[in-house]
């Protein structure tokens, strides 16, 4: 017997390692191809207990695209910081050249984000993963849909306020998604390219910001 199996695990520690094989799974194929089974393998537990703890297929995938620390910090986040948190959600989630580029500030010296930990970029870089991995299947559309909805939609209204809050917020979805599906697509995982502007601040990144603002700040009702 080894080490790992003459160590039984609790209940929590079990569940941990059932949501994080699954997110393992999802992220690297689509929901339609991914089972229990394999994920029950990844996690070196029986099925038995993923059907015990989530229930189905369909209620992991639903918390695998969930994460408290994202969803506090939509929740918390100023208005007047709003445009500035999704636009580095969206960019530097997985792109540590530019996640180093984007905390340099005006003066060239390096500096810790304040707005967004390194927790929370890995959870939207991960979920990023899920959704683009299952963006195609129509199992996973209305799964995808309702958390988008309770998770990101509602917060975004709630922050943004005013008239027209959800039709911005929509916008500013589309705007998040869009740009991390063409990540997706075309990045090679090389360094952004380009010169910083006077602000410090990579090219991409300044004009992501400053569509995101527009959407969020000038557009009528704001």
């Amino acid at each position: 017997m080894s080490d790992k199996e003459s160590r039984p695990r609790n209940s929590e520690a079990t569940k941990a390692a059932i949501l994080d094989a699954a997110r393992h799974a999802f992220a690297a194929n689509s929901y339609d191809t991914v089972g229990l089974r394999e994920i029950a393998r990844a996690a070196d537990v029986n099925v038995s207990l993923v059907i015990r703890y989530y229930g189905s297929k369909e209620r992991l995938f639903a918390v695998c695209l969930g994460d408290a620390a994202f969803d506090a910090l939509l929740r918390d986040v100023p208005r007047e910081r709003l445009a500035r948190v999704l636009t580095r959600l969206t960019v530097m989630a997985g792109r540590p050249g530019l996640l180093a580029a984007a905390l340099t500030e005006e003066h060239g010296r390096e500096a810790a984000d304040h707005d967004i930990d390194a927790a929370v970029l890995a959870a939207c870089e991960r979920v990023s993963r899920i959704l683009m991995s299952s963006i195609n299947s129509r199992a996973a559309m209305p799964l995808i849909r309702e958390r988008l909805e309770a998770d990101v939609l509602d917060h975004l209204v709630e922050r943004i306020g005013g008239t027209h809050a959800r039709e911005k917020a929509r916008l500013a979805l589309a705007l998040m998604v869009g740009v991390a599906l063409v990540h997706g697509v075309l990045d090679d995982g090389s360094p952004p390219s380009g010169a910083a502007h006077g602000d410090g601040k990579p090219p991409q990144l300044r004009l992501t910001e400053d569509l995101m603002r527009a959407i969020i700040e000038q557009l009528p009702g704001a």
